[in-house]
């Protein structure tokens, strides 16, 4: 049986996940104005987050120990923050220009 604290860690890896999906949707859109360039950043998003849901599958069916898989998804998580945020720095601006806008 699962205790109060089960559900609450539940719940707020919830929230979690919802905060981190606003960020890379925002980002997403503050790159570009272009509905074309904004669906080829979602397909490559999606596409590494269904790969990533797809390889703990495995490894939780290989038997991992869930330890690893913890570690391993932050791990992924803060090199992913580390890589994107010059990405950040030099893309994101307060306006987008013409120029910026051809796929």
């Amino acid at each position: 049986m699962l205790g109060p604290a089960h559900v609450w860690l539940t719940i707020f890896y919830g929230f979690l996940d919802s905060m981190w999906q606003t960020y890379a949707y925002w980002l997403m859109g503050a790159m570009s104005n272009d509905p074309a360039k904004l669906a080829v950043f979602t397909g490559f998003y999606k596409s590494l987050q269904s790969t990533g849901a797809a390889g703990v599958w495995a490894a939780d069916g290989a038997k991992v120990p869930y330890m690893n898989i913890f570690l391993s998804t932050w791990c992924l998580t803060v090199a992913g923050m580390i890589f994107a945020a010059p990405m950040v720095y030099l893309r994101v601006t307060d306006h987008t220009e013409l120029e910026d806008e051809t796929l």
